[in-house]
């Protein structure tokens, strides 16, 4: 059973950045206190050139450039980047009290 919402190959054929900021949100959004979200993207040709494909928009960022995107989303101190597996693992500091507000 799947633990953790994952984000794989998504961040990176969002060219707009405030759709990228909701995609994060809601994967924040939608874990318990302390849960985990983990993204991962596909890097294309690393160019960091974004463009249109026959598929779609390709950002071509590696997914360290993803990081501080992340980060002002979960917090700096939520988010941590792993270099060998390349992925960023975000951890959810916000508690959701009864009336559906939420604070950190």
């Amino acid at each position: 059973m799947l633990h953790y919402p994952v984000s794989f190959s998504v961040l990176n054929v969002i060219s707009d950045d405030e759709a990228r900021r909701d995609h994060i949100k809601r994967c924040q959004n939608i874990l318990k206190t302390g849960g985990k979200a983990i993204f991962k993207v596909w890097p294309g040709d690393k160019t960091g050139i974004g463009r249109q494909t026959a598929s779609g928009y390709q950002s071509h960022r590696d997914i360290d450039t993803y990081v501080d995107e992340i980060r002002n989303i979960f917090g700096s101190q939520n988010v941590t980047f792993d270099p060998d597996n390349k992925i960023i693992i975000g951890i959810n500091p916000m508690v959701a009290y009864p009336s559906g507000t939420r604070s950190i």
